[in-house]
């Protein structure tokens, strides 16, 4: 009888464990996230240790610098201890085919030596700004396909269609699903990039991140 009682506890231990194990695999994909830049190492280099810069062509321009906010938490929650600033004018004529030139900023999801980033088991992107006036800019995507081109798939619509929530500090959560960049190889992702519309500002921005969101589905492959 003693026998058969330390079985069934054995038994009801390894069902308890395989259901424990089960619902921390769960709650790991449900969180599962990857910090591209929270802006901690600096304008140059990301959190992945890539390459981050502007890219601008005259009579546009974009300058690059550091904020950093006297008191912040460390959870992803709103914003980091330092963020990105780019003060920018993207002008609306003159330069290549008297359209204004460009302006934006990228940081890089592939190495330097070409080993680009797999991002198929995620499914959104998120990061933070805060405007200072009416900064206006696209988002754009690059996979390897499109980083031997050297352009991105933009998002359609205005930032604001992606507004997740408005904080009392004045910094704006954005959320745009993967679903939004059509025809891109998640599975070699090469980089980010904001890129300016005709307009003149400064523009912060800081916790850009990958994640998976269970309730916004996968995405088809190409």
């Amino acid at each position: 009888m003693k026998t058969r009682k330390i079985g069934i506890t054995i038994l009801i231990l390894l069902i308890l464990k395989g259901f424990m194990a089960g619902n921390k695999q769960e709650t790991i994909k449900k969180a599962r996230i990857i910090i591209i830049n929270d802006f901690e190492k600096g304008i140059i280099w990301n959190s992945l240790d890539n390459r981050s810069g502007v890219f601008q062509k005259e009579p546009s321009y974009c300058w690059p610098d550091m904020g950093m906010n006297k008191s912040y938490k460390k959870k992803l929650v709103e914003t980091s201890g330092h963020y990105l600033i780019l003060d920018y004018d993207k002008k609306e004529e003159g330069g290549p085919y008297d359209q204004g030139g460009w302006c934006g900023w990228y940081t890089l999801l592939k190495t330097e030596d070409d080993k680009y980033l797999n991002l198929t088991g995620f499914n959104y992107l998120r990061f933070f700004i805060k405007k200072t006036g009416d900064e206006d800019f696209t988002i754009g995507l690059a996979d390897k396909k499109w980083d031997l081109i050297g352009d991105s798939v933009k998002i359609e619509g205005p930032i604001e269609d992606f507004i997740v929530k408005r904080y009392k500090t004045g910094w704006i959560e954005i959320k745009i699903p993967f679903s939004e960049f059509s025809g891109l190889d998640f599975s070699r992702m090469a980089a980010f990039a904001i890129i300016f519309l005709p307009s003149r500002g400064k523009l912060f921005i800081d916790n850009l991140i990958v994640g998976f969101d269970p309730a916004l589905g996968t995405v088809d492959e190409e």
